[in-house]
């Protein structure tokens, strides 16, 4: 009898244990998937608290010299590029600006064009390749990453070419909601290059409208003063190169 007994009491608290970790197991369920939804609420609150600090943070890595593997030497001040930002209808930025570089056309064509160039003047460039090729386009995909917090900006898209005209881009896929618009190219003079920036942008995250504004009102100055940096700087190196040939073309004549 007594060995009955024993038997039910230990059944009975085999039982009960059984129903506390079936409640806790319950709970430790329910807490874990409030404490995703929770996480993810408050990610998004401290990135749209944060961008500020963020944007001002980039800024000034940047006026050091410090971002995207440019030097303090690469990184001289140089004139501020004027830039028009207006709303479309459909929300999306539509930004216009322009800038003077003293370099012949080609070089500037050059430059822009290659797609191992745009790491050094494109802000936040992470790589640039180029999936498919033909007769006066291209299709290539971009990797963006500004700011520290915020995910890897992906998208493709596809150029069109004029020759020493114009470049025509228009977006395919990524996370970018639109992407399309045209580089202008007009020669001043022997040495001496003026390109226009005519594009219109939107993101596909979810942003507030002040702080994209601020960031693309400083992003394109920038690649448009580092195009221009990277494209004088390699007319001097190509000028160099011809000097030190000519003169030893001389000392051997």
């Amino acid at each position: 009898m007594n060995s009955r007994h024993s038997v039910s009491r230990v059944a009975g608290r085999h039982a009960a244990s059984g129903e506390h970790i079936c409640r806790y197991s319950c709970l430790i369920v329910l807490f874990s998937w409030s404490g995703i939804r929770l996480f993810r609420l408050l990610f998004v609150c401290f990135g749209v608290l944060l961008w500020p600090a963020l944007v001002v943070a980039q800024a000034t890595e940047t006026e050091n010299g410090v971002t995207a593997g440019v030097s303090s030497a690469e990184a001289m001040p140089l004139e501020t590029p004027a830039v028009q930002l207006e709303r479309t209808e459909a929300g999306a930025y539509r930004l216009q600006a322009g800038i003077e570089i003293s370099a012949p056309l080609m070089i500037v064509w050059d430059v822009l064009t290659d797609c191992g160039q745009a790491l050094r003047y494109i802000p936040g460039m992470l790589a640039c390749e180029v999936l498919e090729a033909g007769e006066n386009y291209d299709v290539a995909r971009h990797s963006v990453r500004k700011y520290r917090l915020l995910p890897t900006l992906d998208y493709i898209f596809r150029s069109d070419y004029r020759p020493h005209e114009s470049i025509s881009v228009q977006l395919l896929e990524g996370d970018l909601e639109t992407l399309n618009g045209q580089w202008q190219f007009a020669s001043c003079g022997e040495v001496c290059t003026q390109i226009s920036y005519d594009f219109t942008v939107a993101s596909a995250w979810l942003v507030p409208g002040g702080i994209e504004r601020r960031a693309l009102r400083e992003d394109v100055p920038e690649m448009l003063q580092r195009l221009k940096r990277q494209s004088t700087q390699w007319f001097e190196q190509i000028q160099r190169v011809k000097q030190r040939a000519e003169g030893q073309r001389q000392i051997v004549e």
